[in-house]
C-alpha cells in the first residue's frame, strides 16, 4: 500500500528522534537554551543589528588606533633604538589579524558555556548555560568525533563561531548555535562513554540537576 506524504514524513522523523533523543533532552533541559528561547523579541531585535555590528567590528580591526599601535611597536622593537627592518616584517597588518585570532578562539571557551555564561542579558543569571557536569562528556564527545573522523559538527562549530566573531558580539544571542552543537557533542560523549544502564542513571541525574538550575535561574 502506497504511503501518504504525512506517513513518509513520520516514518523518517521517528528514527531521527530516537537517534537524537539524548541530544534533544540535553538541549531542552539546558538553562542557556531555555533562557534564550523565552526572549524571542529581544533576540530578533539583536539579530536585526547584526549587520551594523559586523560592519563596525571589521572597521575596528584596522582602526587608526591599531595602526598607530603597529608604528609604536616597530620602534625599538629589537633594541636598536630605531625602526629596524625586522620589526617592519613582524609588526604589520597581519600581526593585527593574528592578534584577533586569539579573540576568535575565545568564542569557543568552555567557560562561557559550562560555567560563567557571557555576562549579558542573553545568558541565564546565576547558573551555567550548559550543566557543568556535561563538560567531561563534551571532551569525550570531541574525542569520539575525532576517532570516527566525523568532523562535520566540529567544522560547523568553527563556522558558526566565526560568524559571531565577525559580528563582534560574544553573547548567547549569536552563540546559541554553538551552544546547540556543544549539547550535541555532549550527547555524543555520553553515548560514547556510558553503557545503556549507566546512561539511564545519567539521564535521571541530569534532569534533576538541570531542573534545579532552571528553578534557580528564575528565582530573583
Amino acid at each position: 500500500m502506497k504511503q501518504t506524504k504525512l506517513e513518509r514524513i513520520i516514518s523518517l522523523t521517528i528514527p531521527l528522534l530516537k537517534k537524537w533523543r539524548l541530544f534533544l533532552l540535553i538541549l531542552l533541559f539546558s538553562p542557556g537554551f531555555l533562557w534564550i528561547t523565552l526572549r524571542p523579541a529581544r533576540l530578533f531585535a539583536e539579530w536585526k543589528n547584526a549587520g551594523s555590528y559586523a560592519s563596525n567590528n571589521i572597521r575596528s580591526v584596522f582602526s587608526q588606533d591599531n595602526l598607530v599601535y603597529i608604528g609604536e611597536t616597530r620602534w625599538n622593537a629589537f633594541g636598536f633604538g630605531r625602526e629596524f627592518f625586522l620589526s617592519r616584517i613582524y609588526y604589520n597588518k597581519v600581526y593585527v589579524l593574528a592578534d584577533n585570532l586569539f579573540g576568535y578562539v575565545s568564542f569557543f571557551s568552555p567557560r562561557i558555556y559550562f560555567q560563567a555564561g557571557d555576562g549579558s542579558e542573553f545568558s541565564p543569571p546565576k547558573v551555567e548555560p550548559l550543566a557543568l557536569p556535561l563538560f567531561a562528556f563534551w571532551v569525550l564527545g570531541i574525542l569520539s568525533l575525532l576517532k570516527k573522523k566525523d568532523l562535520g559538527v566540529l567544522f560547523a562549530v568553527l563556522a558558526l563561531g566565526f560568524l559571531a566573531f565577525v559580528i563582534g558580539k560574544r553573547t548567547m544571542a549569536f552563540l546559541t548555535p554553538v551552544l546547540v552543537l556543544y549539547a550535541f557533542i555532549c550527547a555524543e560523549g555520553v553515548n560514547f562513554s556510558l553503557g545503556k544502564k549507566v546512561r539511564a542513571v545519567f539521564v535521571v541525574c541530569y534532569v534533576l540537576y538541570s531542573a534545579f538550575l532552571i528553578g534557580r535561574m528564575f528565582v530573583a
